[in-house]
């Protein structure tokens, strides 16, 4: 009898020790001589278990060194609780270790009535369901600061990055479980050095995939409309308007009327299935285990000599060379088709410069052929990221391979960039995304292909009622680096910002065009400043190769944009483009956006001088004040044909709304845009002074004095 006591009290001090919070436990049971065959018997016996629990086995293993692993999930009602497990541990079938965390009698369920239906719930998570697709369960939460266990419907969002937990009496949204996992890795940015980026383990690879900000980017080079899921006919755009014809059907009414709204779910929808496939395959990473990324750059190809003719006809006896590379699993990364040498002359030097991330590489030389097919001349495997030269030799062609490395992966500024730019927007003005309703972001880098319409010398952003999307070029190597600057990429997202600004966007035509150059412009600088402490008002300089500057916002006469230099005033001879010109780069859109980028500048700096014809006096308030005044001006004020006059109406209550009638603010405002031509001076508004007074009865027809109601003259 003494034997048993001991060991009774050896039980309850291990489970002492080893007992957690909130149904955690390890406890060694190996002096209970147990086995696997009748262990679950014991669980009541060992473990403090709310009444009615019942568990069911999912797992039986044995280990490369002889343990067996067998795993138990609880139910408690014949309701599952998610994560509630206990494990088993035996050796020769003798039970020796149990864990696991569970649902313990001190911390049961709430039972609460089920107030919410199974569509409820599952409409919750997706504001489109039709059908149920809910499955209640008991869930660990934390509701005001305590760890409590609820009744609530399980539902798997629309996107599936995460499961989402409904209260069954409340309906609130208690507990997200991310499907996805994200970690921090440091990229080698083209512009930036070694930045901190958010990226994805998708099966055991690195994606650049942002799941907490929404953000995807990758290179897209070889993208064709075969890769899209869907790709953007008129029968997919008829198909979707039929789709949200149908849904709205079942909406109710302040949905329906929510524009904003339906905006949102069309994006969700429709970019989600349409741009998965294209993310899956083109933005897959080998960083070789680390968390470093780096870039190699392919220079140039040359091709010496080609020794097998096979490609060669009788009306076509000279190659037409082009270059194509693959990575390891097949995709292609860089296609030169669009620009193959026509009848080349041996040695011929091919200019690739592109950025290549991985270690294999198959390398295709192609001959053009206009009427048959084209040929495979040769097909070379580059699995190194040494800098250098390399030759090659066999039986069908001799060339040079050119690798550089060092500069960095522009995908990864686009990455980086677009992360700034979103907390920006998040931190400065409290919007999510472009849209503020969560919308995925979607880049695009190095597109050149038909199905984006981009060249290498271009960014450019491009929205819909369907979609929302950037690209950016990768420069030419003559007039252009890649098109992936910070500013530039804050400049591309504020033109979706604008388009979704709730009040149908500016029109990219004339002055509303130029309006909308310029808050992308405005908002690209803001971002670099706060981003880096300083800005030097020059938009995209590490851009252009030979200028200084893409435009320049302190003084738009230098601005070096292939359409020309800017006006520093509203029509301005010589710089001023006539906005009914369409014809013209959009009525100027780029040109006469120097207008309100040089408003945006004094506004900020202030200064005092001659402008043209208006002299100026303006007190500087800072950027943080000065984009605050824009953005409000941009989302609450502007219609989608307004003008510059329309522009400083809106700053102006702007300015008024921010920090008062006759601040220090609202002056500026007004001369700033009078120092830009738009507008009069700042003036104080005198209130007009009413004069109490009545003409004396013995005054006659002459007026000779004044007699106020006191009597006196």
């Amino acid at each position: 009898m003494k034997r048993l006591f001991s060991l009774f009290v050896a039980i309850i001090a291990t489970i002492s020790l080893f007992a957690n919070m909130q149904g955690h436990f390890f406890m060694n049971v190996a002096d209970e001589n147990v086995q696997v065959t009748n262990v679950e018997s014991k669980f009541a016996q060992w473990l403090d278990l709310p009444a009615n629990t019942t568990f069911v086995q999912f797992r039986d293993e044995t280990d490369n060194i002889g343990i067996r692993h067998l795993s138990y999930q609880q139910y408690v009602n014949n309701v599952e609780i998610p994560n509630g497990i206990v494990l088993v541990h035996a050796k020769n079938n003798k039970v020796f270790v149990i864990n696991g965390d569970i649902m313990d009698a001190t911390i049961a369920a709430q039972h609460v009535p089920q107030k919410i239906s199974p569509l409820k719930a599952t409409q919750k998570v997706r504001k489109n369901a039709k059908n149920a697709d809910a499955e209640l369960k008991i869930v660990r939460a934390v509701i005001n600061g305590e760890n409590v266990f609820r009744y609530a419907y399980e539902v798997m969002a629309d996107d599936f990055t995460s499961k989402q937990y409904v209260d069954a009496e409340t309906g609130e949204i208690i507990k997200k479980v991310p499907l996805v996992y994200d970690i921090q890795a440091t990229a080698k940015t083209y512009y930036s050095g070694n930045k901190t980026i958010d990226v994805t383990n998708v099966n055991g690879v690195y994606c650049l995939f942002d799941s907490e900000r929404n953000i995807i980017t990758y290179n897209a080079n070889g993208i064709s409309e075969n890769d899209l899921e869907g790709n953007p006919s008129q029968e997919f755009l008829d198909s979707i308007q039929q789709v949200m014809t149908t849904e709205m059907q079942s909406w109710s009414s302040d949905l329906y009327n929510d524009k904003n709204y339906l905006l949102w779910w069309v994006r969700s929808h429709v970019q989600t299935y349409w741009y998965l496939p294209i993310y899956m395959q083109n933005c897959i990473i080998d960083h070789s285990a680390t968390t470093s990324f780096q870039g190699t750059y392919i220079n140039t190809i040359k091709i010496s000599n080609i020794y097998d003719d096979s490609w060669s006809s009788l009306l076509d006896n000279k190659p037409d060379l082009y270059v194509v590379i693959k990575d390891n699993n097949g995709y292609v990364r860089y296609d030169g088709s669009n620009n193959y040498i026509d009848d080349a002359t041996l040695p011929a030097t091919i200019t690739v410069n592109t950025h290549l991330w991985g270690t294999n590489y198959t390398i295709e030389i192609w001959d053009y052929d206009p009427v048959g097919n084209d040929n495979l001349i040769e097909a070379l495997t580059f699995s190194t990221y040494d800098v250098g030269t390399y030759n090659w030799s066999d039986n069908t062609a001799q060339g040079t391979l050119v690798v550089k490395q060092g500069v960095g992966c522009p995908t990864y500024d686009v990455h980086w960039a677009i992360e700034k730019v979103y907390d920006f927007y998040m931190s400065k003005f409290n919007r999510d995304s472009y849209d503020n309703y969560g919308s995925p972001i979607y880049n695009f880098v190095n597109a050149q292909t038909e199905l984006f319409g981009s060249d290498n010398n271009n960014a450019f952003a491009r929205s819909t009622l369907y979609y929302a999307i950037m690209v950016y070029g990768m420069g030419d190597g003559e007039e252009m680096n890649p098109v992936v600057e910070l500013d530039v990429v804050g400049h591309e997202f504020s033109h979706h910002v604008t388009n979704f600004n709730g009040n149908g966007g500016l029109q990219y035509l004339g002055e509303s065009g130029a309006l909308n150059e310029s808050f992308s412009d405005i908002m690209g600088a803001s971002i670099a400043f706060d981003v880096n402490g300083s800005y030097d008002w020059l938009m995209a300089k590490n851009v252009m190769i030979n200028a200084t500057n893409l435009r320049s916002m302190s003084n738009p006469h230098n601005s070096k944009d292939g359409n020309g230099a800017q006006p520093k005033y509203y029509n301005e001879p010589g710089y001023w483009v006539n906005p009914n010109d369409t014809a013209a780069d959009h009525g100027g859109v780029h040109i006469n956006s120097g207008v309100q980028n040089y408003w945006f500048y004094l506004l900020t700096v202030g200064g005092s001088g001659i402008n043209g014809i208006y002299d100026y006096n303006i007190s500087g308030i800072g950027i943080d004040k000065a984009m605050q005044i824009a953005y409000r001006n941009l989302i609450y004020y502007l219609t989608p044909e307004a003008t510059h006059e329309d522009a400083r109406n809106g700053s102006i209550q702007a300015a008024i709304d921010l920090y008062g009638k006759d601040s220090q603010e609202h002056q500026s405002v007004v001369n700033a845009w009078y120092a830009v031509g738009v507008g009069d001076k700042y003036t104080a508004q005198v209130d007009p002074i009413t004069i109490k007074a009545k003409m004396p009865s013995n005054w006659g027809t002459t007026i000779s004095a004044w007699a106020w109601e006191n009597g006196s003259e």
